[in-house]
């Protein structure tokens, strides 16, 4: 997808969270529009954040870690989706999940250029 494509994505979203908020909404219809965001843009943290904090069950949990594998099986190589299944695995809360930017959660990770590899800190 293009940056058109995923900045539209990001809009829908943020106007079906605002409906959501004042008109009952099925989660499932939510959850369902944010995986496919995340499966067309794996490195959207919007998207994953907002799926994240729909995750409160332990059912939606499940489908989560499925969607993740699904995405990861998808973009093998995109650190974001792996980094997030990691703190999905450790329970980390879904706000901490939303607001977080991964040089704060893994100090010194990922410089630009580094090829994927952790740089020392």
């Amino acid at each position: 997808g293009s940056l058109d494509h995923e900045a539209l994505l990001e809009e829908y979203v943020w106007v079906e969270t605002r409906h959501a908020e004042s008109k009952p909404t099925p989660p499932r219809r939510r959850r369902r529009l944010l995986e496919r965001a995340l499966l067309a843009f794996p490195a959207n943290a919007a998207f994953f954040g907002a799926l994240a904090s729909l995750c409160s069950s332990t059912h939606a949990r499940l489908g989560l870690r499925a969607v993740l594998a699904q995405a990861r099986s998808r973009s093998p190589s995109c650190l974001q989706l792996w980094l997030g299944s990691v703190l999905v695995e450790l329970g980390t809360e879904a706000a901490e999940l939303a607001d977080a930017d991964v040089a704060e959660l893994v100090p010194g990770f990922l410089a630009a250029g580094s090829g994927g590899q952790q740089t020392a800190p």
